[in-house]
């Protein structure tokens, strides 16, 4: 019985490799193929390792396929693909961060006037991601070599998924250091202000939720930083500043009649700018008592910096509060309560 533990037949994928005429395509239909290169097969990943069939896989995830091409094409292989080239093997990875061909593929997928495809900027977007996150200074360095990327990435916000990767570049550091030049990056290419000017009535309503989507989430990565690093990142200054909560509240009441958009995004990234922050995030070799002051000391400054900006547009907020749908109300009201420091926020305000 021994052999029945031991012996294992070779599988489709291994015949399928030993016939000279072996395509991609022909990799692609055995139902297998991922857990074959998951499980290390040497033969697969030495296939996938030859820079044309490396190339083939990279077109899959980045170029549109034919109107009339079969479904397959159009579906199966690209979402197989994204799979493959992102299962966590290390030659892979390596290739395709190595490779200025295959990297200039990639982010060349940004680079265009046209809407992109959502299903492809996802599979993208997945790729890019999970190079961030096994070369993020490698990426770092590529990108900031790249003139008008921020520009690239902005254009085509209106797509989640870009959006997304946004947001990874913004949290995907693994040390200190990095965190802070990429932050410094970002502050010098002025992320935040044009974030700011897509929540505004002459942007598209997509462009203009995400944008407010990604200020949010930067303004809470940048507060969890700051925390861990001890001391305000550089990002987080501009998110809290005065200069930009005005130019946040100058662009949603631009108009006699602000769109529920923009009035919804607008006081999203409000709430945020004013929530508590908690300390419970922290590292258990700090001190947590001077640093939970500390964080309490500065959560109370920026809250006042952004309140001191609202209380001038009281009348502004009163008066879209008088004639805005129930929907509207309904939304804002449901978003308010989601910030449980809303109440003394509102205190606040009387007092300030």
């Amino acid at each position: 019985m021994f052999w029945k533990l031991t012996f294992r037949p070779p599988s489709a994928v291994d015949t399928l490799l030993n016939e000279e005429q072996c395509s991609l395509h022909d990799i692609l239909d055995e139902d297998n193929v991922l857990q074959e290169l998951k499980s290390q097969n040497k033969k697969l990943v030495d296939f996938f390792l030859r820079p044309e069939i490396l190339e083939q896989l990279v077109k899959m995830v980045t170029l549109e396929p034919e109107h009339d091409a079969e479904d397959k094409v159009k579906f199966k292989y690209p979402h197989l693909s994204c799979e493959l080239l992102t299962c966590d093997v290390e030659a892979i990875i390596n290739c395709l961060s190595e490779s200025e061909t295959l990297m200039g593929m990639l982010w060349a997928f940004l680079d265009r006037e046209e809407a992109i495809n959502p299903l492809l900027g996802s599979f993208t977007s997945t790729v890019l991601n999970m190079l961030l996150n096994h070369k993020c200074s490698v990426i770092f360095d590529y990108v900031r070599d790249k003139e008008g990327f921020v520009n690239l990435l902005l254009n085509h916000l209106g797509t989640s998924a870009i959006m997304d990767l946004l947001l990874q570049m913004v949290a995907a550091p693994s040390n200190d250091q990095t965190r802070i030049e990429l932050a410094q990056w970002f502050k010098d290419q002025g992320i935040v202000e044009k974030l700011v000017d897509f929540i505004h009535p002459a942007i598209d309503s997509k462009k203009c939720a995400n944008a407010s989507q990604a200020l949010c989430d930067m303004l809470r990565v940048s507060r969890e930083s700051s925390v861990q690093m001890v001391g305000p990142t550089p990002l987080l200054g501009t998110l809290e500043s005065d200069v930009t909560m005005k130019r946040l509240l100058e662009n949603m009441f631009c108009t006699d009649t602000p769109s529920d958009v923009v009035i919804v995004s607008g006081v999203s990234v409000l709430l945020t700018a004013i929530e508590r922050r908690q300390p419970n995030a922290l590292s258990p070799s700090m001190n947590s008592t001077f640093i939970g002051d500390d964080i309490s000391a500065t959560n109370v400054h920026a809250t006042k910096a952004v309140l001191g900006v609202i209380v001038p547009r009281m009348k502004e907020f009163h008066d879209l509060l008088l004639r805005i749908p129930n929907t509207l109300q309904q939304t804002v009201q449901r978003a308010t309560l989601r910030t449980p420091s809303l109440s003394s926020t509102m205190c606040s305000m009387t007092v300030i």
